[in-house]
């Protein structure tokens, strides 16, 4: 498993934060100094160890080296698609690197030991299993049983199963069969873990010559559908691992030559690669369920309706159109199965296709917005065909009908913020559906549906209309979140004095926010005329979606944005989610700043929140960008790869494409400090673009003839890449 390429990262502090290695089918997540601690929320402490969904396998696994566990690694290393861990254990050093192939429910971990003196050293392989169902499996009947062991004589490995389930995991290394093999529910290595599993050992013996090296390699593999199908996962692997490894390294050589970024931005720069792998990380190719982008590491590796909205976006800049084609057809295939005919798009399904929530109201919305970008991106017709009878019923008839009063043009329910009481009027809910209308009528001209293109054009003028109208507030200068009559905020804000006692991302007392609340508060029960519906600030991140979508005049736009950059609103991580509480900024409103910023003419502006988000990249795992900034929450989040590649491809360098018309019309809007710059192999339907900036003029080369391309604020110059000369 060598030539790994350049993209590397390593760290060798604060190694008790987790990492990811992953692939489609399975993924192990640990802490970098190489242990497995118990870590995660969503299935409490089980969120860790090697999973292949909808199922765990195990929970971790250790190697004893003459009797010592190697523990607490020195150094961890990030590849592109693999993870190392480096060790010191007396004149012994050993690596530690594992990776997941490409379309497998496994796992290959090799371990190479070098030392000075030649000698045979003794190992001990231990694993842990702990074989159970995904989150809220045991609400469709999946309770998870005790494991149980037996040792397979014909692959030299052990085979675990799950007591009531048919659940499997198999564990056992390449062409090796070992001297010895033991297994036992009390059975423990250097930590112990919580669950129901067991733990297996394999003894060994290897010979190290001297000032040489030696490796041995592991192989995990599982399945939910029973042994036959896990040994058969565990055979394959075992087979060849350098082949599973050469096979995945050129698809990531693939992957990565798609767009490629030249800026004069170091952060910008060092992060863009990572950031198509990350995407990659989170790919999950689910049984039952289909391919699609899971949100995050380690508690949402599953299919969410906003986050994907987001996401996909993201995909498409970097150039994989097919990723964001499979994650919007999985969510629309949920949201049917959840949500019957109604088109309401889901908030949240696991990977045993299980809804936790049905969905918010932007998020169909936001699902219509994404549709329509993959369709302008790909020009795939068939994706449009089977996507757009979903989304016309799911905005027309259930956004702009079952949630809208009669004779109102604003839909009512939650939207982004996750606080209870926020389902009133919402004025994410009201941009994104103004968003979508005119979204969907392009999609209705592109199949023909000529009265639904104009019902929705309609629809979106009296939209926007409303939305000017009723949640400016103009002594604020800003957009309120919300419109609510003060008898109706009143308990609402009752709810967030109580709250704001404590906030979920600062442990202490919040007096100032305790009396901001309560002030608007005393505003709202001292108000004459209890039923006037009007708008109120709450301040969360949303008052600025009016300006992602484009939809604020000029001047409104201009007084927001200069009062969100302020301390009030963003701090040195990027924009707060909440102006009031100023206690957490996140990459996906930090993200849509950047995106707002750039609507409105200012690059440079733009670049800035890039840039803070491209600075976290090893702030926790080396080379990811978190949730929460610099190195909370998830630390592997999918809308952290919108945050940073949509913006910079979309709107620096400005591509509007209509790839089904093959078009493609560029609005750069190039920040000051890039005099230079270039973006190359850009997929745009078949085709694939260079972009190269001088600072007077834009070259583009196309290579497929035949493409209209305009420019609009900057001197074009085109030129015909080979396969157009051909």
């Amino acid at each position: 498993m060598e030539g790994s390429g350049a993209l590397r990262l390593t760290k060798q502090e604060h190694l008790t934060q987790g990492y990811i290695t992953a692939g489609d089918r399975a993924y192990l997540i640990g802490a970098q100094d190489g242990g497995f601690p118990d870590l995660g929320w969503h299935v409490p402490g089980e969120m860790g160890g090697l999973w292949a969904h909808p199922v765990k396998l195990l929970d971790g696994f250790w190697l004893a080296v003459d009797g010592v566990w190697l523990t607490g690694a020195t150094r961890f290393a990030s590849g592109p698609f693999w993870s190392e861990h480096e060790y010191r254990l007396g004149d012994l050093s050993a690596v530690r690197r594992q990776f997941v192939p490409d379309g497998e429910p496994a796992l290959i971990v090799r371990y190479v030991l070098r030392g000075a003196a030649g000698r045979t050293v003794r190992l001990q392989f231990l694993a842990r299993s702990d074989l159970q169902g995904v989150w809220l499996a045991d609400q469709l009947g999946l309770t998870d049983g005790a494991d149980r062991a037996a040792f397979d004589p014909a692959r030299q490995a052990w085979v675990i199963r799950d007591e009531r389930n048919p659940w499997t995991v198999v564990v056992g290394a390449r062409g090796l069969a070992p001297r010895a093999h033991a297994c036992g529910e009390d059975l423990w290595g250097p930590e112990r873990t919580e669950g129901r599993g067991i733990s297996v050992a394999l003894d060994y013996d290897l010979a190290l010559a001297a000032d040489g090296e030696a490796a041995i390699d592991f192989v995990v593999a599982g399945s939910h559908e029973g042994a036959e199908a896990a040994c058969a996962a565990f055979d394959r692997a075992v087979r060849d691992p350098e082949a599973h490894w050469a096979a995945k390294r050129g698809r990531y050589g693939r992957l990565l030559r798609m767009s490629r970024l030249q800026v004069p931005d170091a952060a910008v720069q060092r992060a863009w690669d990572w950031i198509k792998c990350n995407y990659d990380w989170l790919v999950r190719d689910v049984p039952g369920l289909g391919r699609f982008l899971g949100a995050g590491a380690p508690d949402y590796m599953w299919l969410f309706g906003c986050d994907s909205a987001y996401a996909v976006l993201g995909c498409l800049a970097l150039g994989q159109h097919e990723l964001a084609v499979e994650t919007l057809d999985a969510l629309r295939r949920v949201s049917w199965q959840a949500n019957g005919e109604s088109g309401r798009v889901i908030h949240e399904a696991t990977p045993l296709g299980h809804v936790y929530h049905r969905g918010n109201v932007q998020e169909t919305p936001q699902y219509v917005n994404a549709v329509w970008q993959t369709f302008l991106w790909t020009g795939d017709m068939d994706f449009l065909r089977r996507s757009y009878p979903f989304c016309r019923q799911g905005l027309l008839g259930w956004v702009m009908g079952e949630r809208c009063a009669p004779g109102e043009a604003l839909p009512r329910g939650s939207g982004m913020m996750e606080v209870e009481g926020l389902d009133l009027q919402m004025i994410d809910a009201a941009a994104y559906t103004a968003q979508a209308l005119e979204a969907l009528a392009g999609m209705a001209e592109a199949v023909g549906d000529a009265e639904t293109a104009g019902r929705s054009r309609r629809l979106r003028e009296a939209v926007c209309r409303r939305l000017d109208e009723a949640f400016w507030i103009e002594e604020e200068g800003m957009y309120g979140d919300l419109l609510a009559t003060p008898g109706e905020i009143a308990p609402r804000l009752r709810a967030l004095v109580v709250r704001s006692v404590r906030s979920q991302y600062v442990d202490h007392a919040r007096p100032d926010v305790r009396a901001a609340y309560a002030h608007l508060l005393a505003r709202a029960e001292a108000d004459p005329n209890p039923d006037a519906r009007r708008p109120w600030l709450l301040k969360n991140w949303i008052v600025i979606t009016p300006l992602e979508a484009g939809l604020a005049p000029a001047e409104r736009a201009s007084r927001v944005l200069a009062r969100v950059e302020s301390s009030e609103f963003t701090g040195p991580w990027g924009m707060y989610l909440n102006g009031i509480e100023r206690a957490a900024a996140m990459s996906i409103n930090t993200g849509v700043l950047a995106v707002a910023e750039l609507n409105y003419g200012r690059p440079d502006e733009a670049l800035a929140r890039v840039r803070v988000l491209a600075e976290t990249l090893e702030r926790h795992m080396p080379g990811a960008v978190p949730e929460i900034l610099p190195d909370g929450g998830c630390f592997l989040q999918a809308w952290s790869g919108y945050a940073i590649a949509w913006p910079v491809v979309s709107q620096v360098f400005g591509l509007q494409p209509r790839a089904h018309e093959r078009t493609l019309l560029l609005r750069p809007r190039f920040p000051a400090g890039w005099p230079r710059a270039s973006l190359r192999d850009v997929r745009v339907g078949t085709n694939r673009f260079d972009l190269e900036w001088d600072g007077a003029v834009l070259t583009v080369t196309s290579r497929e003839p035949g493409w209209a391309v305009e420019a609009e604020g900057v001197p074009l110059h085109m030129t015909a890449g080979r396969q157009a000369c051909e």
